[in-house]
């Protein structure tokens, strides 16, 4: 929910980059996962899943020089199920920002299609805590605030997109993907 600011900005500021062979699919699958997830939510243990996908965020953002290019018909409908499934249960999915790197997409659409798929599975998520009877109204000063910020970090960030090469754009974002994953093993663990 807090991310939705940031992901609906890139989206208005990227729109014209958002590769939709990729986000169409995403989106249609993401709606399935984020209702069953949130119908599971309270009943799995998360834990050893949280590791499982911190693992899998490693192995898919540092595996050397593969081009995905599955020979799925539509592989970006199971990436979007999955993807949103985990999000949904464990409010971080990561699937989709560890896969795209190795689709050949440069960093403008990389940013607008993250955003454009994020920002519809953020929809079918909030939707589906709310209809399972999570309450979003004592939360909805944080997630205004949180949103306002966003919008702004997410600006700044588009005013520097150009000012980095491709190559360090990937490197920071590797290293962001890493960093988050040893992060969930690291809550898990300790």
């Amino acid at each position: 929910t807090l991310l939705i600011g940031s992901t609906t900005t890139r989206v208005l500021l990227f729109w014209q980059h958002i590769e939709w062979k990729i986000a169409g699919p995403f989106l249609v699958a993401s709606a399935f996962g984020a209702l069953l997830g949130s119908r599971l939510y309270f009943e799995l243990p998360d834990r050893a899943i949280a590791i499982m996908i911190a693992l899998l965020m490693l192995v898919a953002i540092w595996l050397p020089g593969i081009k995905w290019r599955p020979k799925l018909r539509h592989p970006w409908l199971i990436v979007g199920f999955v993807h949103s499934l985990l999000s949904t249960l464990f409010a971080y999915g990561a699937i989709l920002q560890s896969i795209i790197l190795h689709t050949g997409l440069n960093r403008r659409q990389v940013v607008g299609t993250v955003g454009g798929c994020l920002t519809g599975m953020a929809v079918f998520k909030i939707s589906g805590y709310a209809l399972n009877g999570f309450d979003y109204g004592p939360f909805l000063w944080t997630i205004a605030a949180a949103v306002a910020v966003s919008f702004v970090g997410t600006w700044i960030g588009k005013q520097l997109v150009d000012r980095i090469s491709e190559r360090a754009f990937r490197i920071a974002f590797r290293v962001l993907i890493t960093v988050t994953a040893l992060r969930l093993i690291y809550v898990n663990v300790f």
